[in-house]
């Protein structure tokens, strides 16, 4: 009996364990899209992704191919997404959403749009939070991020494509 007893507690705490694993350190989706190309014979698509116990997101690319793009982003949840649209022959993703930064002065909110052009590889990110871009930086080489001119440029240049 009190094998029996010792077996169901050993399994009890594995499968509680397994529970608080898989909710702590896998991630939520929020948002995705997926398209297919028939010509090549090609799936692709995005994923964005939020931590449940930790401000932490991870944005996705990948394709059928094997390709798979991870950015993630400590310090940052999804607020909301948006907008999200496939731009014409579904070459380039447009998202657009709220990224709450966590950071010393507080929890803020930062809109921030993306594009990733599938066909060219090119990934374009417009927002006042650092995202993936170099966090310090020293003169001459601050500055040059992509104002929201030269993104809206490049979004109506994808669309008429």
């Amino acid at each position: 009996m009190s094998r029996r007893l010792t077996l169901s507690v050993i399994a009890i705490v594995l499968a509680s364990s397994g529970l608080v694993w898989y909710f702590y350190f896998v991630p939520k989706l929020v948002a995705s899209g997926e398209k297919f190309d028939e010509f090549v014979y090609v799936r692709y698509g995005y994923e964005l992704e939020q931590y449940r116990f930790e401000p932490k997101m991870r944005f996705t690319l990948w394709h059928s191919r094997g390709m798979r793009l991870r950015y993630e982003l400590d310090w940052s949840t999804i607020e909301r997404v948006i907008e999200e649209r496939w731009l014409p022959r579904n070459r380039a993703i447009y998202i657009r959403l709220n990224i709450i930064s966590h950071d010393s002065e507080g929890k803020r909110i930062r809109p921030t749009k993306i594009i990733y052009d599938f066909e060219r590889g090119e990934l374009y990110t417009q927002s006042n939070h650092m995202l993936w871009r170099l966090l310090f930086c020293r003169e001459p080489h601050c500055g040059h991020y992509l104002t929201e001119e030269e993104f809206n440029s490049i979004l109506s240049q994808l669309e008429k494509q």
